[in-house]
Parts: structure tokens; C-alpha cells; sequence
């Protein structure tokens, strides 16, 4: 009796254990880079670690802000519960892999900035063959559908996903998988001569943003 109890006990810490290696994400309002979500989303055969189609999102923050600093405290809390779930394997102090960010590099001299890339992403196809879609939401918290002119750099937003502990080639980190984005400012990948920086917020957008299609989450920014 006291053994089952006990085994009971045991078996409970282990799932507890097993759901802190994952957790839900939703960033801070930051700017949007390199998001592909419309269509098929973006092609990653190249790559060497089996990825395929994909859809992805980036958002960018300065490494001292306190945005930053919230999103790299709960990607940690996720890195050291994968490692407390995986003794055998991951050593107290491995370095991960990835962590899902990673500082941004100037273009011109490689050097690294003052800014961190946060980088979501996601199959695009489900195992069954099924489109995986990426939620898009405007900022009045309503589902969209931007069709193919998709979200440019230089967009305003939020992100969200799950962060998750994976393991590849004997490598381990955390990644970080999309779900959606709700939008505060659009650039849109077919606007030509237009810098993110010209781009004003002119408050609530209207029916001529983008029309929606269905109903409003329980969002905020």
C-alpha cells in the first residue's frame, strides 16, 4: 500500500517535471523580421537536419531591455527543466545548442549589435499531409487572412508559440515553435521605396487593412 502510494507520488513529480520542459510563449509588442507564413511557407531542404517546408517569424529586441530579458528568463526555465528530465543525457552544465535567439550581426562588418533575434517556427505541413496555418490576428485581437502580400520587416507585433527542449545529433537546446501573430503595424512584402522607418501608427486599423474573418481571442497588447 504504501508502495503504491509512494510509486503515485513518483509518477506525478514525473509529469509535473515533463510539462515544465515546455511552455507557452506570447512576446512582448517588438518589431517583426523575416516572417513567412503565407502559402507554403519557406523552403528548408538545404538545410542538413531534415527540415522541409516551413513557416517562420523573428522578432527583435535590444539584448539589455526588459522585453528581452522576460523572453531569455522563460526560454532558460525551459532549458534547465529539458536537462533536469534528461540526466542521463544532458550533463549539469551543457551548453545548449540553440536557444531559439541569437544576437543580430551587422551586415556590413559581421560584428554583433545591440539587438537579439528571438526565431519561431513551425512544419508547414502536418504528418497527415494537413496545411498547418499560422494564426493572424489585428489589433483588434480579429482573425485575418493578408493572402500573398505577407508581413515585411519592419512590421509591429507580438508572437506566439511554445517553447519546447529537443534533441538532434547527440545536440540538445530549446526551440522555439509558432503558432501566431497579431499585428499592431503592418509592412507589407509588396510595398516597393518604403522603409519600415516611414511606416506611422495611426491607431485602430479599419476594414480596409485587411478584412477579417473570424472571431477575437482573448489578446491583449
Amino acid at each position: 500500500m504504501v508502495w503504491g502510494l509512494l510509486s503515485e507520488s513518483i509518477e506525478n513529480i514525473r509529469k509535473r517535471t515533463k510539462t515544465m520542459a515546455k511552455a507557452k510563449i506570447k512576446t512582448p509588442l517588438g518589431k517583426l523580421m523575416w516572417v513567412y507564413v503565407e502559402g507554403d511557407g519557406r523552403d528548408q531542404s538545404e538545410k542538413q537536419d531534415g527540415s522541409k517546408m516551413q513557416k517562420m517569424a523573428s522578432i527583435v529586441f535590444h539584448k539589455d531591455s526588459p522585453e528581452a530579458k522576460k523572453l531569455i528568463a522563460e526560454i532558460t526555465k525551459v532549458w534547465e527543466a529539458y536537462k533536469a528530465e534528461n540526466p542521463t543525457k544532458i550533463k549539469p552544465a551543457t551548453k545548449p545548442k540553440s536557444l531559439g535567439y541569437k544576437p543580430v550581426k551587422d551586415r556590413d562588418t559581421g560584428e554583433e549589435t545591440d539587438e537579439l533575434i528571438f526565431n519561431f517556427k513551425t512544419n508547414s505541413f502536418f504528418p497527415d499531409g494537413k496545411p498547418n496555418n499560422v494564426a493572424i490576428y489585428n489589433a483588434k485581437g480579429q482573425k485575418v487572412e493578408l493572402g500573398e502580400n505577407g508581413i515585411g520587416n519592419g512590421s509591429i507585433g507580438i508572437i506566439f508559440g511554445e517553447a519546447g527542449g529537443y534533441e538532434f545529433a547527440k545536440q540538445y537546446g530549446v526551440s522555439l515553435y509558432l503558432k501566431g501573430i497579431q499585428l499592431k503595424k503592418l509592412v507589407s512584402k509588396t510595398d516597393t521605396g518604403i522603409e519600415a522607418s516611414d511606416i506611422e501608427d495611426l491607431g485602430d486599423d479599419e476594414d480596409a487593412f485587411i478584412s477579417p474573418e473570424g472571431g477575437v481571442p482573448s489578446v491583449d497588447i
